[in-house]
C-alpha cells in the first residue's frame, strides 16, 4: 500500500526536479507565501526553505531578483 510518507517524498523529489529544471519567478509566490503561513504544518515550513535554497543555489540573479526582498524577508522570519 502506498503511505503518506510515500507520496510525499514523490513530491518533495518531483518539485526539487522542477526547481532544478524550471527557473520560472512564478512559482516563487506560493513557495514563500507556504513558508512563513502561521496555519502551515513545520514541515511544509521546513520543505519551502529547502525549495528557496535550491532557487538560491541554482537560479541566477535575473530569475529571482523581482522577489529578492521578499525571500530575504522570508528567510529573516524563518531564522527568529
Amino acid at each position: 500500500p502506498v503511505t503518506i510518507q510515500v507520496i510525499s517524498e514523490a513530491s518533495n523529489l518531483s518539485l526539487r526536479a522542477l526547481l532544478r529544471h524550471t527557473h520560472s519567478p512564478r512559482l516563487l509566490p506560493v513557495i514563500l507565501q507556504s513558508a512563513t503561513g502561521k496555519n502551515k504544518a513545520p514541515i511544509v515550513r521546513a520543505r519551502c526553505i529547502e525549495y528557496i535554497l535550491v532557487v538560491l543555489e541554482l537560479w541566477t540573479w535575473q530569475d529571482f531578483e523581482k522577489h529578492a526582498d521578499k525571500i530575504d524577508e522570508v528567510i529573516i522570519q524563518c531564522l527568529a
